[in-house]
């Protein structure tokens, strides 16, 4: 049986998956990785790409409308569409994966 290697990288943390042999390894990563996460040019390049493939499809980057008081919607306030995914999606995403990478796949195999 051949051993397949799959790897999934994050801001902190590298795993390699061995199939077949039942074996989870974990190393870290260089600590520079996080100000990756803060970098604002790392974000308008995303930014810039979503924006090219939503045009394809004939859409407009929009925030979600402010009307009122919104008791059960916690968002962070901000000016421009990209400000409002950045703070609201990426950054939240960002700091939710590697806390579920580790839980989801080390946890029980370390």
């Amino acid at each position: 049986m051949a051993l397949m290697l799959y790897e999934v990288s994050n801001l902190k943390t590298s795993l390699r998956i061995g199939r077949g042999s039942g074996k989870i390894t974990e190393r870290k990563e260089v600590p520079h990785k996080q100000a990756e996460r803060a970098d604002e040019m790392v974000w308008d390049a995303l930014y810039e790409k979503s924006v090219a493939l939503a045009e394809e499809f004939g859409m407009d980057p929009l925030m979600s409308r402010h009307a009122g008081r919104h008791r059960h919607m916690p968002k962070a306030p901000s000016a421009t569409p990209s400000q409002y995914w950045k703070m609201n999606m990426y950054l939240p995403f960002m700091d939710h994966l590697p806390q579920e990478l580790d839980s989801r796949l080390l946890q029980g195999h370390a």
